[in-house]
């Protein structure tokens, strides 16, 4: 899974101001967003759970051994937090032009 600097262009909202304003720009993305689609409400009939999970390496010789050990693996993610960014969409029954309307949430940070 690759990751790049979201700066304004690769995270999938059009607000590029409100991209900086919630701090997005200056996370970091996936590069490859194809798979990566959520939507519903928790008490939907066809809700859809997103579970993230971060596995340590573990040496084999499937990866070839190339494993960094357990404290330089915890080093590097000491301190580090896993950010979501959440964009909500809504009606603007005010709005008969262009309807649907979106923001990004408050940011949901997970230490790692």
């Amino acid at each position: 899974m690759d990751l790049v600097p979201c700066g304004t262009d690769n995270y999938n909202y059009t607000n590029k101001e409100e991209i900086v304003l919630k701090g997005v720009d200056t996370s970091y993305c996936l590069k490859d967003k194809s798979y990566l689609k959520m939507r519903s409400i928790i008490s939907a009939k066809n809700f859809n759970m997103l579970d993230i999970r971060l596995n340590a390496c573990v040496n084999s010789t499937a990866n070839n051994n190339s494993c960094a050990s357990e404290a330089d693996q915890r080093a590097y993610f000491k301190g580090v937090n896993f950010a979501i960014f959440p964009v909500f969409k809504y009606f603007d029954f005010d709005e008969y032009v262009d309807p649907i309307k979106s923001y990004i949430d408050d940011v949901q940070f997970y230490p790692v």
